[in-house]
């Protein structure tokens, strides 16, 4: 039996790492995730954005710089594939969903990975939630 493929987003991702109450919804993928019955996957600006999101948090004063780098060493203990792959092909099709569904590059990336390996996509983000109908994979 193979592992179910799930992409996971920055959004997500922040949030389980920050502790907010959205980030329970990683606590089972997680778990599936360490039992070897589901791979995560994310494109490789997951790494960027969420250095970006750790950075505002400790500008804003929400967390402090030790609890930022201790985030990244929680983070790299998180069993998940980074994506580097940027074809031409890829390329285009991350632009036509952007441009599609009025995304940016970055969600559209998760959403083309997603779909390039049939896999669920978990998010928090709102503009691709509001996607939920048109692609039944997004959650």
């Amino acid at each position: 039996m193979s592992a179910t493929p799930i992409v996971i987003d920055a959004s997500l991702l922040a949030a389980y790492l920050l502790r907010e109450p959205e980030g329970v919804k990683f606590d089972p993928i997680l778990a599936l995730a360490t039992s070897v019955q589901a791979s995560l996957h994310a494109p490789i600006l997951i790494e960027y954005e969420l250095l970006n999101i750790l950075a505002m948090a400790e500008r804003r004063g929400r967390i402090t710089k030790n609890t930022a780098v201790a985030l990244l060493h929680d983070w790299s203990q998180i069993p998940c594939s980074r994506d580097s792959s940027i074809s031409p092909a890829i390329r285009l099709r991350i632009l036509d969903l952007s441009q599609k569904h009025r995304l940016t590059a970055y969600d559209a990336a998760y959403l083309e990975l997603a779909m390039r390996l049939d896999a669920r996509l978990l998010t928090l983000d709102d503009d691709l939630l509001r996607l939920k109908r048109a692609y039944r994979f997004i959650e």
